[in-house]
């Protein structure tokens, strides 16, 4: 990974809020929570598996997202079970000062389902 990609990374783990989009379209650039676990980058859709920007780079298989007004393009792979727990306790610690009404829908086991793991290219 280049050093610049590696520094967005990083931004985006220590980010309360990045842009995710599809590839190679007019982008329609979506905020979304996303948490940094075991070095990886992780992200939900707070819609669940109907959400569309998870149902469009799902398909796509990448995104782009938006960290501080640069473009970071990830390959998008889906997370099995076994990894769920370190990643909702990521979710936790980054985001629960927001309370339950936010933190309980992306701890969900329907948005759960739909932890996609980011990986730069």
């Amino acid at each position: 990974m280049s050093s610049e990609n590696a520094t967005l990374v990083d931004e985006a783990g220590r980010s309360d809020e990045v842009t995710i989009s599809g590839v190679g379209k007019p982008p329609e650039q979506v905020p979304i929570w996303i948490v940094r676990s075991g070095g990886d980058l992780y992200v939900r859709s707070y819609r669940g598996p109907t959400g569309r920007w998870y149902r469009s780079v799902r398909e796509a298989g990448q995104a782009m997202l938006g960290i501080g007004g640069r473009q970071l393009e990830v390959r998008v792979e889906p997370v099995g079970d076994h990894e769920q727990a370190a990643i909702n306790a990521a979710y936790l610690q980054k985001y629960g000062h927001y309370g339950p009404a936010y933190i309980g829908p992306m701890t969900s086991e329907d948005v759960v389902s739909t932890t996609l793991r980011l990986v730069p290219q």
